[in-house]
């Protein structure tokens, strides 16, 4: 029969919680545990990309709320713009920072060229020629973000002579010829997103499946760890905290 609390001697207690400390350490150096790790510090990469998405957005969608945004010359629109090539800045940077540490191989694509190019440019000009259009057809009033691309494309002619063996130079110019008079930020972007999020999903699962048996012997001692932690009353935050056992159960029951 299970000791209540009030059974347990302050000795028990302190046997349990030694116990419970002890089994944690040997935990903490299984392979489970350094992959369960990996996986939070590959999500939070991730998120900081995802954030700034999201935060692009969004300033987009207050630039447009304004109905002489796409139109005047006035300086409560350039101020806009400029938080709009902040947010730009920060989706491009923390999106090649994010493709460079997990996903190098995805640089090679003509279309990441082109992304981590344009961030390099955004670093090394102060200006950026971003430009408001509204298309008028029968169906709709389009709004878009595009940019003057003479400066870029003199930047990447300028880059590739400096370093002709660079394919990646290469083929950045060659996607910015294909889009050349069809540049349209938010498009750019969101597709850029579905291909990020397709990655990081891919990515999850196959590294869950690779490292099943770890991460599932993981789970399962830390319930125990847990659960005799749980009888004494103490928090049960360790190997993995209460929330971290959630997501790790969450995304290995939904994964595998």
């Amino acid at each position: 029969m299970l000791k209540s609390m009030d059974n347990f001697s302050k000795r028990d207690v302190a046997q349990v919680l030694l116990t419970a400390q002890h089994k944690s350490e040997e935990l903490k150096k299984t392979n489970g545990y350094e992959c369960f790790k990996s996986i939070q510090v590959f999500r939070n990469s991730f998120f900081i990309y995802k954030h700034n998405y999201i935060c692009w957005k969004k300033s987009l969608k207050n630039y447009y709320l304004d109905e002489n945004n796409a139109i005047t010359n006035s300086m409560k629109r350039h101020f806009r713009q400029r938080v709009l090539i902040s947010k730009l800045h920060n989706v491009l940077s923390s999106s090649t920072t994010f493709n460079e540490m997990y996903n190098e191989k995805q640089l090679e694509n003509s279309f990441h060229c082109f992304i981590k190019e344009l961030r390099n440019f955004t670093i090394h000009n102060s200006y950026f020629p971003l430009s408001s259009h509204l298309v008028m057809t029968h169906c709709e009033d389009k709004k878009f973000e595009s940019f003057s691309t003479g400066g870029f494309k003199v930047y990447l002619q300028k880059r590739i002579k400096e370093h002709p063996k660079w394919e990646g130079l290469k083929k950045a110019m060659e996607y910015l010829m294909s889009i050349l008079d069809s540049i349209n930020l938010y498009e750019l972007l969101e597709k850029y997103d579905k291909e990020m999020n397709s990655f990081y999903n891919s990515y999850i699962i196959n590294y869950l499946t690779q490292n099943k048996n770890g991460l599932l012997e993981l789970i399962k001692e830390t319930e125990d760890v847990h659960y005799s932690l749980l009888k004494i009353k103490k928090l049960p935050n360790y190997p993995l905290s209460s929330p971290e056992l959630r997501y790790l159960k969450l995304i290995v029951n939904h994964t595998l």
